[in-house]
């Protein structure tokens, strides 16, 4: 169903085509094809899925971004209902069993274990036990982020506006959230709690979404920790499973998905997007055009110098919002199953005791400097089928934030040909990450079969992500100021989706497909989905 591209494509008349197949791309792909609109899907990449993609070595297989979601195991959700409706409810779900985040640390010379289950009072009561005269402050603090999650609909709402609306209506929709996301994380606790140390536990996982408490808005701490309130789950068969179902949609429907699909300039007739250009010089053409590669790479890159092109390029160079932070992923392979090597389903969380942002910038000026946090998963555990495919082999990444500047000297060198001293920085890494994996995971010792990094130079070149930002744009309150991060464009007939334009991860990309879409069809998707798995919507074409 995936396939490589080929000159034929552009023979082809399509109503839209889908630049990048990252979450936001697929999932508008699924929706509009579903809807009865003829789609092409088009990715650089040799893989298809984006940071919801796996690779392999050998006989091992990693995922490289999608380590649990939330929501998706309860069917009435509208995020479950998207992944029905794009896959035709052929991608499974599991819900990870016991806890699905461990945090481990050392205060004061006292190690403190902290898991994480389903449930809000199981979120309780594993904070209650490490601070038992905290109940009051833990409850409050999960009202807030409650407060939160109930705001953000109406600020995200204004999206869908007529731009002159939005300005008026703006003030009134944003209130609620701005309020909260004007915040940084660590002035919300401070006002709720005196403890730094509960405020060390509540902040650990912000590796989820990139910034520590001193510079993160609180509305992004606040909807990731909603978003697995009620627990975290896991694509049967791999995180492969995601593209490879919403592919069959799109081609069941009359598109094509494919690889290997190198776009370098988008058409425009007009001021109007009317197609693309491929490296090869093929031009493709279609009704509107949709790009998931990210807002920097799609205004400065691939739109020609037309009138509101550069409008949209002074508004990105202009306003104070940051590429996210990089990151290191050590892919390990093992000989031994989950029971013998003593993995388990969690994610683990390894933080050092200490300020999260003194320890962050300390870490960012000097890489020799003690990790921030240290990230270990397992897809192997996570995912129901692995261990009748693989009863004897297991796979781990070990994940560190990481700066663009330490590798950006090689940036111009091709992938896994940069170079003797690239690789001697890499295996530095390597070493001290696999010695992380050994401290959690003692058993892991001498049964490592296979062991690859990847650097911020990985992301950029798979993911065409400015400076290897694994999250878009840094999610600070300054980011949740910018009206102007729509997935609408000024360019009639372009349309943007991705972690740019929600917040960041996965399940905010499918939310930017569902804002992108509604306003190609007229219609709003976030009230016609939760129809959809009960009876097929009804199918349409609307012209823009």
């Amino acid at each position: 169903m995936i396939v490589s591209y080929t000159n034929k494509l552009n023979k082809d008349d399509y109503d839209t085509i889908v630049i990048g197949s990252g979450m936001g791309g697929m999932a508008s792909a699924g929706i509009l094809a579903r809807q009865g609109q003829r789609v092409l899907v088009l990715e650089k990449h040799f893989i298809a899925g984006g940071l919801t993609h796996s690779f392999k070595r050998k006989k091992f297989e990693w995922d490289v971004g999608l380590h649990y979601i939330g929501n998706v195991h309860n069917e009435d959700h509208i995020s479950r209902q998207t992944f029905d409706y794009i896959t035709e409810s052929k991608l499974r779900w599991h819900k990870i069993q016991g806890p699905y985040d461990k945090i481990s640390l050392t205060q004061n010379g006292k190690k403190t274990e902290i898991e994480i289950g389903a449930g809000r009072e199981s979120f309780v009561e594993a904070l209650v036990a490490a601070f038992p005269n905290e109940r009051r402050t833990i409850e409050t603090y999960l009202d807030k982020v409650l407060e939160v999650h109930n705001a953000m609909n109406n600020y995200f709402a204004e999206r869908l506006l007529p731009v002159w609306l939005g300005k008026i209506l703006y003030p009134l929709l944003s209130k609620k959230f701005r309020s909260f996301s004007d915040q940084t994380t660590l002035e919300v606790l401070s006002q709720l709690t005196s403890n730094n140390a509960l405020i060390e536990v509540l902040t650990t996982r912000y590796g989820n979404y990139g910034l520590p408490p001193g510079k993160s808005s609180f509305a992004m701490h606040a909807v990731v920790v909603h978003t697995y309130i009620d627990g975290a789950n896991y694509p049967e068969g791999g995180t492969s499973e995601v593209a490879k179902n919403v592919a069959k949609v799109v081609v069941k429907y009359g598109g094509s998905f494919v690889v290997n699909a190198d776009v370098q300039t988008i058409l425009l007739k007009k001021n109007k997007a009317v197609g693309v250009c491929m490296a090869n010089g093929d031009r493709i053409y279609a009704k509107r055009i949709i790009s998931n590669a990210g807002y920097e790479v799609t205004v400065q890159k691939l739109l020609p110098l037309s009138k509101d092109a550069l409008q949209q390029r002074k508004i990105v160079q202009g306003d104070n919002v940051k590429v996210s932070v990089g990151h290191l992923t050590l892919h390990v392979g093992l000989e031994g199953n989950a029971e013998t090597l003593g993995l388990d389903q969690a994610n683990h969380w390894l933080p050092p005791s200490g300020d999260h942002d003194k320890l962050m910038d300390s870490y960012l000026k000097d890489y020799s400097e003690e990790f921030p946090f240290v990230f270990i998963s397992s897809s192997s555990t996570k995912d129901p089928k692995w261990a009748a495919k693989n009863p004897h082999i297991s796979t781990v990444t070990v994940i560190v934030p990481a700066s663009y500047e330490w590798f950006k000297q090689w940036q111009a060198k091709p992938w896994m040909k940069r170079g003797e001293v690239y690789e001697r920085l890499k295996d530095h890494f390597s070493k001290r990450l696999i010695e992380s994996l050994y401290s959690r995971f003692p058993k892991t010792k001498g049964k490592v079969r296979w062991e690859e990094l990847s650097t911020p130079l990985t992301t950029v070149h798979f993911c065409q992500r400015e400076k290897g930002g694994m999250y878009g744009y840094e999610h600070s309150p300054e980011r949740f100021k910018q009206k102007w991060l729509r997935p609408a464009s000024p360019v009639k007939g372009l349309y943007m989706v991705g972690q740019d334009f929600v917040t960041g991860g996965v399940t905010a990309a499918l939310m930017s497909a569902l804002l992108a879409t509604s306003l190609i069809l007229r219609k709003n998707m976030m009230t016609a989905l939760p129809k959809a798995h009960l009876k097929p919507l009804e199918t349409e074409k609307v012209e823009l």
